[in-house]
């Protein structure tokens, strides 16, 4: 087996596990991270197949169509990958950097599509064939030295990230997925200067930066299926924490705050003050600040806190690791939706208890307005009781004194209904004639029953008291109000 059909060998096995990484990353895609990993997988699967096609071709039409085939994954695939390492650590790229690092790209491209017009990407290309493979030899323009700059950019930061947010994880399976990811853009990079810097007898028939994406497909593969590299938990989890959950603010023993979420620094921008890495703790030397002032008043006062037009209410949860206290969190809970409908609930109950009020005051003035000319009529109605002789005007005269007492009865009633309402009524306990209590029961429902064609009977124990003791008037009219309901 020659070094040719090993090489040849690698580049296939590269295409399939290439094609294999981004149809798991497709049929996973969640995100922007995943997204970016997708794109720089299918830019290096596209320089892949054209680079294999290159190593094929034996025309040099061929093998420029296959180099500008080649180019158009080579282009952007340090682009996506740089963007998905930075999306991993939670670096934000500027849209100005993506802009200018997007332009240059694509200039760099268009000058790929027309390199037979022009020395800005190579000078002086040349056609081989004499070698292991068909290949092009080449001096190098400016675009191709700022295309290099640009990769070393790349490979610089990316990698710098990498070690820096594997250094300060703390999560042990988070770890294990960043170094491997580490490991897998190392070998790509190492590869790249490789070639830049060239080997005698392999780079200039043969790029090995093909064998870079051969062991970094494998690593990231590793990432994928071992260390769940496109799972979401912890996007999920960090996602609900710091964007869409209440404010949250944690302090230390001594009340400095050591950890605030977005929606905290939205509510009281003080908090910005102090500055946070991207895994949101502290930074070095960072100047500690007390919790802030608003939500220590109302902890002491057990009230809330009025921001703008909603209203919080701070819950206060003691920081507990293993039976040990590391200090406070506290949660600002949005309570706008129950304090407008308590307070909705209180304005109704205002306005019914302003009806009732009217009400009552209404039923007692009617009470007292009617009651009076009433009183009147009876006492005519007991002149005409005591000066008249004839017979039929003395019991036309008593009808109307029973009837009257009745009406005066029922207004009673409605009064201490009045009365009731308005929490007015009282219990007034006085001595009182029991037989002349039952004479004015009989007087006022005797004719009644008689009328209903009832027999109306009275049957009193001789055991019985003659005077007592309570209130006479409530006495009556429970007794008259029974009175009443057998009557009817």
């Amino acid at each position: 087996m020659t070094l040719r059909s090993i090489l040849l060998g690698i580049q296939y096995i590269c295409i399939a596990g290439m094609f294999l990484e981004t149809w798991i990353i497709f049929r996973r895609l969640k995100n922007d991270l995943h997204a970016y990993l997708l794109m720089s997988c299918i830019s290096a699967l596209i320089n892949n197949i054209g680079y294999l096609l290159e190593l094929t071709s034996t025309t040099e039409e061929g093998f420029l169509a296959a180099l500008k085939f080649s180019y158009f994954g080579r282009i952007w695939y340090a682009f996506f990958l740089w963007l998905f390492v930075a999306e991993l650590v939670r670096i934000r790229v500027p849209n100005s950097a993506r802009i200018v690092l997007l332009l240059t790209h694509a200039t760099t491209y268009l000058a790929i599509l027309t390199i037979k017009f022009h020395n800005f990407y190579y000078t002086h290309p040349q056609f081989k064939t004499d070698g292991m493979f068909a290949r092009m030899e080449h001096g190098n323009g400016i675009l191709h030295h700022i295309h290099i700059a640009i990769m070393l950019f790349y490979i610089v930061c990316g990698i710098f990230w990498l070690m820096r947010a594997y250094h300060r994880e703390t999560n042990r399976v988070v770890s294990k997925r960043l170094f491997i990811v580490t490991i897998a853009v190392y070998l790509e990079s190492v590869f790249f200067l490789i070639q830049i810097i060239g080997i005698p007898g392999l780079t200039g028939d043969y790029d090995v930066t093909i064998l870079g994406f051969f062991l970094g497909t494998i690593f990231m593969l590793v990432a994928i299926l071992s260390y769940d590299l496109l799972g979401t938990g912890e996007i999920a989890r960090d996602f609900v924490v710091d964007k869409i959950s209440e404010g949250i603010i944690a302090v230390d023993k001594l009340g400095r705050v050591q950890y605030y979420n977005q929606p905290a620094a939205e509510l009281f921008p003080e908090l910005k003050e102090i500055p946070l890495r991207s895994n949101g703790k502290l930074k070095e030397n960072s100047s500690h600040k007390p919790l802030p002032e608003a939500i220590s008043k109302a902890m002491k006062q057990a009230t809330s806190i009025s921001v703008g037009d909603r209203i919080y209410l701070p819950e206060e949860n003691e920081l507990l690791f293993e039976g040990e206290s590391f200090g406070k969190l506290y949660v600002l809970v949005d309570e706008t939706d129950h304090y407008s409908y308590m307070e909705e609930l209180k304005r109704q109950r205002r306005i019914a208890e302003e009806a009732s009020e009217a009400k009552s005051r209404f039923l007692a003035n009617m009470s007292h307005e009617i009651r009076t000319p009433i009183n009147a009529v009876l006492g005519m109605d007991e002149m005409i009781l005591r000066e008249s002789k004839e017979k039929a005007i003395r019991g036309y005269a008593a009808d109307i004194m029973s009837a009257g007492r009745t009406l005066v009865s029922i207004i009673n009633d409605i009064l201490d209904l009045s009365k009731v309402e308005a929490g007015r009524l009282e219990i007034v306990p006085v001595r009182y004639d029991l037989a002349s209590l039952v004479n004015d029961l009989v007087n006022l429902t005797r004719d009644r029953a008689v009328k209903k064609g009832l027999s109306f009977h009275l049957d009193v124990d001789p055991k019985t008291p003659h005077m007592l003791f309570g209130d006479e008037i409530r006495i009556k009219q429970c007794a008259m109000n029974l009175l009443s309901n057998a009557i009817q």
